[in-house]
């Protein structure tokens, strides 16, 4: 099938469609290469819950009680005379305590700071990060000595305000004419020293206000209670209508009692002589001039009585109310602290306590932080790590895994120390797979990669020294990569002629080759020749090159560039007898390989497999070596 614009193989294509499959398998290997993420999860998460709660100060919670004997004067103030009590403030007594005058007035009695008052974690932590900006464009008041403001001090208090809880226990007793009411008032501090102050200052301060706001009230009542007697006493009229109590009490008065019968008499006289009379017959209206004047006289004690009985009702009331507001100004009423806060126990225990079930959340935040971020990048990562990351998805074989190792205890110099022993492993599994072209003829093998710096001349060099090993062997290495030459100046023949004059400039092959340290072992450099475009086409292929020599050798390895980075790569994979890929583990990521393999594929190369360079296992190679 085509893949933009691609021949691709059917197993190849196959595998491009499923290629963001990604199994459990990967996503739990790939765990072991991001164990450094996980570590730095549970490592800075528990560090900085310890940060956060070294800056966020431990909050301590204090409790006071008030218990209120009130006797309910709503009613023997104005009853039913006047609108219903209503407090100045417009809230209950829970309200009043957590209203901003009573905790201003705990803010200035006390002088607190903001750092007295309880605050939620952010709050703290953006103090935290802004005061410096604050003390640069401000200045600090603290040092300068200068007193807090009005926009200040009304902040606190309505900082202040939102640490206040109330809870209140109200009861009735007896004919219900009194209520007591306890409430009990908490507030949390960060100040062990303040905490207790603030919580019965609060008190006090509520007790001030209560005294202040019930003052207030009954003066409103008596001022109106003395302008309502006075215009009784002007006018002899009522300003509002007559309480049915009153009406009763009127009602038993003895002259308006006779009145009264006077009338009922006068009435019944009126239906008798209308049922003998007609309506304009002299008797029928002498008896209704009589009834008139009866009730006029009715009305006139009623109204007189009703007058009394009223002024006598507001002089009670007035006394009342000029009582009551004689009380609350000299704070006889019995309203009182029955319950202070104490301070509370400074425990060092419960610090570290603190401390310590703060780094145990952090700890298991962590750890769970960790994992999911490991199982994230995981699942979007498009690197190769491990062999079945590439069999997946092209069904090409790895031939082996060659481990990570130290740059410092390589020494490429000395051909006689390659191959490394962390390479060995790979090494025997890529010779055998050799074998598999046959040994009654020289084997040319390609070994390249997707792009630069992913091992392949380090795999190539130890690959040769792998095959020198056997001494009735001759080995041939070819340096191809044109641009780089690194096998090159490894063995120091970065001045010498080699592939290129051989291909381009038609020098012969014999007189390029360069004897190595290893005797069965003979290298070809990449050549003088620096413009490689200069050059256009090669005069000859790689096998015409060396057709003359290629009975000498029993196996020809040629380092070249990568698939992708040069066309000689692809150029060079066609014409030799098998071609090993090297990915590097962990850097490598799959559209590249994939892209590299369906070159290879496009010009009929003979993919022997995959050798996974710098791998890391998941445990490290030195726990082996101990």
């Amino acid at each position: 099938m085509k893949k933009n614009g691609l021949d691709i193989p059917g197993s190849v294509a196959a595998s491009v469609d499923s290629e963001t499959n990604i199994s459990t398998r990967e996503i739990l290997s790939k765990l072991f290469y991001r164990f450094r993420i996980f570590l730095a999860c549970t490592i800075l998460v528990p560090v900085i819950a310890l940060l956060v709660t070294y800056m966020v100060p431990p909050t301590y919670k204090e409790s006071a009680k008030v218990l209120i004997k009130n006797e309910k004067l709503s009613s023997s103030f104005f009853g039913d005379i006047a609108a219903e009590r209503q407090l100045i403030s417009g809230q209950s007594n829970a309200e009043i305590m957590k209203s901003i005058p009573v905790s201003r007035r705990v803010v200035e009695s006390l002088k607190l700071q903001g750092a007295d008052i309880a605050k939620p974690a952010y709050k703290v932590l953006i103090d935290q990060f802004t005061r410096p900006f604050y003390w640069l464009f401000n200045g600090w008041r603290e040092s300068s000595g200068k007193a807090a403001s009005e926009e200040e001090i009304i902040q606190l208090a309505d900082d202040l305000k939102e640490t206040i809880e109330t809870k209140i226990f109200q009861k009735e007793r007896g004919d219900f004419l009194y209520s007591d009411e306890l409430i009990e008032v908490t507030v949390k501090s960060p100040n062990p020293g303040k905490v207790a102050l603030i919580a019965n200052q609060l008190c006090r301060s509520f007790i001030d206000e209560y005294y202040v706001i019930s003052e207030a009230e009954a003066l409103r009542a008596y001022e109106y209670l003395v302008k309502a007697e006075a215009q009784l006493t002007s006018t002899g009229q009522m300003i509002d209508s007559v309480p049915e109590s009153d009406n009763r009490n009127v009602r038993t008065n003895p002259m308006v009692e006779s009145a009264a019968r006077q009338v009922t008499d006068l009435e019944r006289e009126v239906a008798r002589l209308s049922q003998i009379y007609k309506e304009n017959e002299p008797e029928i209206i002498k008896a209704k001039v009589e009834l008139a004047r009866a009730r006029a006289r009715l009305s006139s004690h009623e109204s007189t009585e009703s007058a009394k009985s009223l002024l006598s009702l507001y002089k009670d009331k007035k006394r009342q109310a000029f009582m009551s507001v004689q009380l609350y100004k000299n704070r006889l009423v019995p309203i009182s602290i029955v319950e202070e806060a104490v301070p509370p126990k400074k425990s060092d225990l419960i610090i570290a306590g603190r401390y310590l079930l703060a780094g145990l959340i952090g700890l298991v935040a962590g750890a769970l932080l960790g994992f999911a971020l490991t199982i994230f990048l995981s699942a979007i990562d498009s690197r190769l790590y491990t062999p079945w990351d590439m069999e997946r998805l092209q069904g090409i074989n790895v031939i082996g895994s060659i481990a990570a190792i130290d740059d410092s205890s390589a020494n490429l110099n000395n051909l006689k120390a390659l191959p490394l022993r962390q390479s060995a492993p790979a090494l025997i599994q890529t010779l055998g797979k050799l074998d598999l072209i046959g040994r009654d003829k020289c084997r040319f093998i390609l070994v390249t990669s997707t792009s630069d710096n992913e091992g392949k001349t380090f795999t190539s060099l130890q690959m040769a020294c792998a095959l020198a090993r056997d001494k009735r062997a001759r080995i041939l290495l070819i340096d191809s990569d044109f641009e780089k030459r690194e096998i090159s100046r490894i063995l120091h023949h970065l001045d010498s002629e080699g592939l290129i004059e051989i291909l381009g400039a038609g020098k012969n092959t014999k007189d390029v080759i360069r004897p190595t340290e290893i005797a069965n072992l003979d290298f070809i450099s990449a050549g003088l020749i620096q413009d490689r475009m200069s050059l256009g086409f090669y005069h000859k292929s790689l096998r015409q090159a060396f057709d003359d020599v290629g009975s000498q050798y029993d196996t020809i390895i040629i380092d070249s560039t990568g698939i992708l980075i040069s066309n000689d790569a692809a150029l060079f994979a066609s014409e030799v007898d098998g071609v090993i890929m090297v990915v590097k583990s962990g850097e490598s990521r799959r559209e590249p390989y994939l892209n590299a393999v369906m070159a290879l594929n496009q010009v009929g190369a003979n993919i022997l497999g995959t050798i996974l360079n710098f791998r890391r296992f998941p445990i490290p190679y030195y726990f082996y070596k101990s």
